[in-house]
């Protein structure tokens, strides 16, 4: 019975160990990057293992929305943070700090405080920085424009949080000289950029660039944007509006080794694809509010406007023809074909270019059971030769008529020749 009961007692002990607490610091770094920084210095009641812990985590996680305080509680808080860090470098410093203020309300202090908090991380060698407030102040910019010369970024994520469709949108005036040597990763959200020459900088002193994100921005006095690296290998451009008086603008994306290519386009931009032979997968789409449908900007464009969308789209499927993957917004192709057809060149050698002889999935969402989807999904059967997969992605809803035009529409699609004899058609 004594051996018994001794490996009771031995089983009772190990229960009630504190596992966790013994973990090495770099899995418990691991566990406390996920939670905002108020929850990490909260930790310090827990043990003495954790009481100090949340001074040399190098994972910095500030939200204003999380810390359930005011403004002024909010910016002691981060500072009393930051000031009371032991000496070590900060991997990830993130601050999303966005309140419903008016700027005539809104204080310099803060402004001040978030730059100093700036300096603070690039003094420390921080690595991912992502930063999402409104920027409208001297001060704001000052510290922006600092981390646009961080030698040891290596992610960037940037969000000025604006409105582009009310043109709510924060200029940022690049520095003159960029120098982020190391940064491999850049999102740009809600920034306004001005004339010609803003993305030429970026890609200079970003020399080992491989992911470009931008999303929601827009550009004012810009004719022509030239994407251009042999670096880059995912590039999304989500919905860039033109002001000012140039309303149309050319971006040209020249990059050899781009996989990735993710496009929401706008009416008032056209876009070239060149030496994108690299080029793997492409998400292609319409820019426009959820409401597309009924929308009066789409109604009231001219026929100008549409013929020319719809030219410069087909020149950028003109790009596409070594894809493997490729995921088409319905509404895009309708604007599209419909627009050639008026224009008399859907046949003359625009679309042609497109060959799809790599093409192996294949993915087309919002669909109405047009007939011009079916003139589109015509040709890219009689085409894709190794196509394995192609996925019909229909609205949840749909209305009783347009129900019965979808199973027409499916009926006939059924019928079309393939030119691949293992491709299997889901439509869901």
């Amino acid at each position: 019975m004594e051996p018994a009961r001794k490996k009771k007692n031995i089983n009772e002990e190990e229960e009630g160990k504190d596992r966790i607490s013994n973990l090495p610091k770099p899995i418990l770094y691991h566990i406390l990057s996920f939670l905002d920084m108020k929850y990490v210095v909260q930790t310090s009641i827990l043990s003495n293992t954790w009481r100090y812990l949340w001074k040399t985590i190098p994972f910095l996680n500030f939200d204003y929305h999380t810390s359930g305080r005011d403004e002024t509680h909010f910016q002691s808080f981060v500072s009393n943070v930051l000031n009371k860090r032991e000496m070590q470098n900060i991997h990830f410093f993130r601050l999303t700090y966005d309140p419903i203020i008016s700027s005539t309300t809104r204080t310099n202090y803060i402004d001040v405080e978030i730059l100093v908090w700036l300096l603070d991380v690039i003094y420390h060698g921080v690595q991912e920085v992502y930063l999402k407030f409104k920027c409208e102040s001297y001060d704001m910019f000052f510290g922006v424009s600092r981390i646009f010369r961080c030698k040891s970024l290596m992610t960037l994520k940037l969000d000025l949080v604006g409105k582009p469709e009310t043109r709510d949108l924060q200029a940022l005036d690049l520095p003159d000289t960029i120098r982020l040597p190391s940064l491999k990763t850049l999102h740009l959200q809600s920034l306004l950029f001005k004339g010609n020459e803003f993305m030429e900088r970026i890609f200079s002193g970003c020399p080992v660039l491989e992911t470009l994100v931008i999303r929601d921005c827009g550009l004012y006095e810009t004719e022509n944007v030239t994407i251009c690296s042999t670096r880059l290998s995912y590039l999304e451009i989500n919905s860039i509006y033109s002001y000012g008086d140039l309303y149309e603008c050319q971006i040209t994306i020249s990059a050899s080794n781009l996989k990735s290519f993710k496009c929401r386009a706008d009416y008032s931009n056209a876009f070239c694809l060149e030496n994108v032979s690299a080029l793997e997968y492409a998400d292609i789409g319409l820019g426009l509010p959820s409401n597309y449908r009924d929308s009066e900007e789409l109604l009231e464009l001219s026929t100008y406007q549409n013929e020319k969308f719809g030219r410069e789209m087909m020149k950028l499927f003109g790009g596409l023809h070594n894809v493997k993957s490729l995921r088409l917004s319905a509404l895009l192709l309708e604007r599209m074909i419909e627009s050639a057809m008026k224009g008399n060149y859907w046949e003359d050698g625009y679309f042609s270019k497109c060959s799809f002889h790599h093409l192996k999935f294949a993915e087309m969402y919002d669909i109405q059971g047009s007939v011009i989807e079916l003139e589109f999904l015509k040709v890219l059967l009689m085409k894709a030769t190794p196509l394995k997969k192609l996925i019909l992605v229909t609205p949840k809803n749909p209305s009783p008529d347009n129900e019965k035009r979808l199973m027409n529409f499916s009926l006939t699609l059924l019928t079309l020749p393939q030119a691949s004899s293992s491709a299997t058609i889901d439509i869901i």
